[in-house]
């Protein structure tokens, strides 16, 4: 359904207005082929100029730019996923920095007023 709408009244279209990217343009110029409408948007200053940028699109670009994704190998079915196991490495490491990036955090901050209370001397 490309007209779906989430809990905050917004459809895939709008979506890809807020992106703001050309590649969330082709997005919509597909999503708007299989009859997507904006929601949040659709009475709004945004929602039009979008339209109006979407309306410059040829589709044809936007199938270019599929095959020539494709011809690059980017065509998977399923986006890679970190194991379990390296999902919660990185975790760990992260939690261990926490308390030295606190410090360092502070330490500059002590540089910072330091610096500053210099600049008055000269």
């Amino acid at each position: 359904n490309p007209n779906v709408v989430d809990r905050f009244g917004g459809t895939p279209m709008d979506d890809a207005l807020r992106g703001g990217t050309l590649y969330h343009l082709y997005c919509a110029k597909l999503i708007a082929g299989w009859g997507g409408h904006l929601g949040t948007n659709a009475h709004t200053q945004a929602g039009t100029d979008f339209m109006e940028k979407l309306a410059g699109i040829e589709i044809e670009e936007v199938r270019l730019l599929i095959q020539y994704l494709i011809s690059k190998g980017f065509d998977k079915r399923s986006p890679d996923r970190v194991s379990d196991a390296d999902l919660r490495i990185q975790l760990d490491g992260t939690i261990l920095h926490m308390p030295i990036i606190t410090q360092i955090h502070s330490v500059v901050n002590t540089c910072k007023t330091e610096i500053r209370s210099w600049a008055w001397d000269f």
